[in-house]
């Protein structure tokens, strides 16, 4: 048994206490008060026979003809026969706990003191009367914890005796309440159902719920259920102890499940509502509390409305309601829509004021360069303001041509005044988009024109990569040349075949002005270059003569023999490819004829 090792505790606790087991006393005997002096009480006890009890055992001094039990105590005073009444009380209550050990019932005792070792709290002693003390463990006080043990000194209890040995006992409340509990909610379900009235205190008190006692049993109270009016915290409002009416909403004997509502109790101010207010009524209204996505304004004593952040303002973006609104404010607003089951009321503060998107169209058409004040940076974009309060978005991919992840951070602060030029407006979703770089022209679309496929560029080796290098180009433009494009011949490294900050020339393979990239091929610039110089030599060779000269040029012709020069290189003249064709015809013929 747990009480086991408390039991030196307890020895310890009692030493203070020189109780003595009366299980062996006499039998208890009646007696009826004759005189009262300022020591003793006398009895007569039948007959002629007197006892006399001292005045000390009585709270209050008896009076005469009041019956007392006594047990005589042996002893004598001036001849007389001394009783006690303390002892036959003690009597009584040892009978009481015999009684209830058999049968497993409840004693009840008072909280009188706390046991302490070491700065630790390790028990209580329990009055049982009778001067008949008992010892309960600090872990079955309760079947919960105490911030402030001491607050239950003085208090009454039920507890239930987990040994007696001799004069020792060892009680438990914790016990107690675990073996009834279950009985005490198997009643309450029988007894009750829902919607029925019943009547409990304040037992357990936090921010958004109360635990009340109710018939010994715990019933939930949810802060939503306490009052049609809005309530942030129990704290406050309600104290140990309070007595309270309420109804039973919801049973669930499955988790001895009981809760319960006291609004329900109270007239529901909605009904009716529908009455009293229609959409577009303009009241007055106090703010009462905040949410993360706006305010809540009681109009009435318990009607709210809600005011989302959107509708506080046409111009301004409100994240947080509490930076444009007070608590306790007195607001005018307009109401937006009335749900009566649902017991929701939408309004608007923005609805009472001028809307400076209804004639925006005219006033930022598409194509409009504007000047504004730079309002907020967010990861996505900038937001810009201008004169007449409305916003417009600058998004980071509108910022700049070149570099699509500029940090806006880094390259706008709040406050800067900057020109920009209206990409588009919807004035129905009151959206503004602008832009920066629209106000120059795209030097990738430039490029482009300037630079078809197939026309060679010069620019400057940037880095070097494990698939390819990245060139410098001008207007600070960047071309890429795949590995597979960085020689005429096959290489598997980049390494060794160009350095950085090395000029070279390459050739367009394409220009993608969507995407920003520009791909190039130094591979295909080389062998154009080398067909260029063999299409020379051909055209020189049809003017020679000789064995040497044509074994010479039918050599180069196997050598560049499948070499395709397709629309992606520069093309040779075509006057020149004629005359290389023609040369060739007569330099196999000649060949044939010797």
């Amino acid at each position: 048994m747990e009480a086991n090792t408390h039991g030196d505790i307890f020895l310890q606790a009692m030493e203070k206490e020189s109780v003595k087991d009366t299980e062996s006393e006499g039998p208890l005997r009646p007696g009826v008060v004759i005189s009262v002096d300022s020591n003793v009480v006398f009895l007569e006890m039948g007959g002629k026979s007197e006892v006399v009890v001292p005045l000390e055992e009585f709270e209050k001094a008896p009076a005469v003809g009041d019956k007392i039990d006594v047990v005589l105590t042996g002893d004598r005073r001036d001849g007389v026969p001394i009783a006690s009444k303390t002892r036959a009380e003690r009597m009584g209550i040892f009978d009481n706990l015999r009684d209830a050990i058999k049968n497993e019932l409840p004693v009840k005792g008072t909280v009188k003191e706390m046991v302490v070792r070491d700065n630790i709290p390790k028990g209580f002693m329990v009055d049982l009367g009778g001067d008949i003390k008992a010892f309960v463990p600090y872990s079955h006080i309760d079947t919960k914890r105490y911030d402030k043990p001491e607050d239950i000194i003085g208090q009454k209890f039920d507890f239930v005796i987990l040994e007696k040995r001799g004069a020792s006992i060892t009680v438990s409340r914790r016990v107690y309440l675990q073996k009834t509990v279950k009985k005490l909610y198997a009643k309450f379900f029988e007894d009750h159902q829902v919607n029925d009235i019943v009547n409990g205190t304040v037992e357990e008190i936090d921010q958004n719920f109360i635990i009340l006692n109710v018939e010994g049993i715990k019933a939930f109270l949810h802060i939503s259920d306490f009052s049609w009016k809005y309530l942030s915290d129990f704290r406050g409002v309600v104290k140990y102890g309070d007595p309270m009416e309420v109804q039973i909403i919801s049973l669930d004997k499955t988790k001895d499940s009981v809760k319960v509502g006291k609004k329900q109790l109270l007239p529901n101010p909605w009904d009716g509502v529908e009455n009293k207010y229609s959409i577009g009524d303009v009241v007055n209204g106090k703010v009462v509390h905040f949410r993360k996505e706006g305010a809540v304004v009681e109009v009435e004593e318990g009607i709210e409305a809600f005011l989302h952040v959107s509708e506080i303002s046409w111009t301004q973006r409100i994240r947080d309601p509490k930076k444009f609104l007070k608590k306790g404010a007195l607001v005018e607003v307009k109401i937006k829509s009335i749900d009566t089951e649902r017991r929701r009321m939408d309004v608007s503060l923005r609805d009472l004021q001028e809307n400076p998107w209804h004639d925006a169209e005219g006033r930022y058409p598409r194509g409009k360069k504007l000047h504004g004040t730079v309002s907020s940076i967010l990861d996505f974009g900038v937001f810009v303001k201008f004169e007449d309060g409305i916003e417009g978005i600058l998004r980071k991919e509108d910022v700049d041509w070149l570099d699509s992840g500029v940090e806006l951070k880094d390259r706008f602060k709040k406050g800067d005044e900057i020109d920009v030029v209206v990409l588009s407006i919807e004035p129905g979703r009151e959206r503004l988009r602008l832009g920066i770089k629209q106000l120059s022209d795209n030097p990738l679309q430039t490029f482009a024109m300037n630079y078809p496929k197939n026309s060679v560029v010069e620019g400057t080796v940037k880095s070097v990569q494990e698939h390819g290098v990245v060139v410098a180009l001008e207007n600070n433009l960047e071309g890429f040349i795949h590995i597979s494009n960085l020689d005429k011949n096959d290489v598997e490294k980049t390494d060794g075949v160009v350095k950085e900050g090395e000029k070279i020339r390459a050739v367009i393979r394409y220009v993608d002005v969507v995407k920003g990239k520009i791909e190039l091929s130094r591979k295909d610039l080389m062998q154009a270059e080398e067909q260029k110089e063999f299409q020379k030599y051909m055209a020189t060779d049809s003017h020679t003569t000789g064995a040497f000269s044509t074994t010479m040029g039918s050599l180069l012709a196997d050598q560049f023999k499948g070499l395709k020069i397709g629309e992606e290189k520069k093309a040779a003249p075509a006057e020149t490819k004629k005359k290389s064709a023609k040369a060739s015809k007569e330099t196999e013929k000649k060949n044939e004829q010797e």
